[in-house]
């Protein structure tokens, strides 16, 4: 925490992730200029889909865990809401098995 109260994750640099998934990362362009992105990590490579150079990482739960963002309220109720009965709906009738590799549930008009 700084002295303002807000969180201050520590930024990892010149190092890879030790995992595949998504980073909030620092992004050095080419022509100098910086910004921050989203970004995904398969392994071996980040995967930006433009030319820039990576140059600093956090894991983004690190920044979501300090985040109390809540969601749109009028899409929880037109679709949250609505995809979430409809998925318990659905589990009802058709629970996971332990060897059940497929929870893909699909929300119909």
């Amino acid at each position: 925490m700084t002295e303002t109260g807000t969180l201050k994750p520590l930024w990892r640099e010149k190092t890879e992730p030790p995992a595949l998934g998504e980073y909030f990362v620092a992004v050095r362009y080419p022509h100098g200029f910086g910004s921050y992105d989203v970004a995904s990590w398969n392994g071996s490579q980040w995967q930006l889909g433009y030319n820039a150079d990576i140059v600093g990482w956090i894991p983004l739960d690190e920044i979501l865990g300090g985040l109390n963002a809540g969601w749109p309220s009028d899409d929880e109720e037109n679709f949250g809401k609505p995809f979430r009965e409809q998925f318990e709906e659905h589990r009802k009738k058709n629970p996971l098995s332990d060897s059940s590799e497929d929870d893909f549930v699909e929300l119909k008009d």
